[in-house]
């Protein structure tokens, strides 16, 4: 494991990267600025707040001025959502010939100095197996309702525990603060890459290409899912074994089902699995 700055990551020899797509920024930059393209409602809205009373101006004047900043401040992250997708910082994975980086500063936060490490380079034979998580929590919507969200990310399990420096550069990056003369007050709270538990690095999920991507060089483990209502430890291999049973027997479908019941798998990545360990059996 190596703790390199952004500079400090080779342009030859990489063979795959994985980031962010720009078309979900574009949509809600699309819906924030429908109103400005409807300039017959809006010349409406306008002529029936000019006729107001002078008196409601005065009440509903400071409103519509707040209304009208935090407008114009959600266009401004919007839009630098969309254009930071577009930059040569917009990655959190890459793969290359030597092993993986993994950036752990935000996208979005490409305004920052490029100093102190943001990088974090692990070499192949340092990493045993890797794995989709599903990570559980409990939140409130907007109702003020319970709910249970659910978050995707890749884990990477390492041969050793000894990624304390990992952990507190991450802590580094995720609590540093604005200085000096940097052009930009604005940061967000984004953090792609954790230390969950000493040995595990997790990254944000980029889309099932990452697993397919890394099945070359390390093992991929069946899909878990932990926190709320979900035990914290690995699916047992017995499903493994019931799933094989069904391949043996010419039950391809129910053995597709019975692994999207038990890993969580949508339908692609279950018949990806089970024809995965059909092809492992035949060998």
């Amino acid at each position: 494991m190596k703790l390199i700055t952004h500079s400090d990551v080779p342009r030859d020899g990489i063979e795959r990267s994985f980031g962010h797509r720009s078309w979900g920024a574009f949509v809600m930059l699309a819906i924030f600025l429908a109103p400005v393209f409807l300039p017959e409602h809006l010349g409406a809205l306008a002529k029936e707040i000019l006729d107001m009373p002078w008196w409601i101006w005065i009440v509903a004047g400071p409103i519509l001025l707040i209304v009208f900043l935090i407008y114009l401040f959600i266009l401004i992250a919007m839009w630098r959502s969309v254009t930071a997708c577009f930059r040569r910082t917009n990655w959190v994975m890459k793969l290359s010939f030597e092993g993986v980086y993994l950036q752990f500063r935000s996208y979005l936060n490409h305004h920052f100095p490029d100093e102190g490490p943001t990088v974090v380079f692990l070499p192949w034979t340092e990493i045993t197996a890797c794995q989709k998580t599903i990570h559980h929590t409990k939140g409130t919507d907007s109702d003020g309702d319970t709910v249970t969200r659910a978050a995707r990310y890749l884990d990477l399990h390492l041969k050793h525990t000894d990624t304390e420096a990992l952990r507190k550069a991450i802590a580094k990056e995720t609590a540093r603060k604005r200085q000096g003369k940097e052009r930009s007050k604005m940061r967000f709270h984004h953090a792609p890459v954790q230390v969950p538990e000493p040995g595990v690095v997790r990254v944000e999920w980029r889309g099932s290409k990452m697993l397919k991507a890394l099945q070359s060089q390390v093992t991929v483990r069946p899909q878990r899912r932990t926190g709320v209502g979900h035990d914290d430890t690995d699916t047992p291999i017995d499903f493994d074994a019931q799933i094989i049973s069904m391949i043996e027997q010419g039950e391809h479908m129910p053995a597709v089902r019975t692994a999207r019941h038990h890993y969580g798998m949508s339908l692609s990545e279950a018949r990806d699995f089970v024809d995965d360990l059909a092809q492992s059996r035949s060998e």
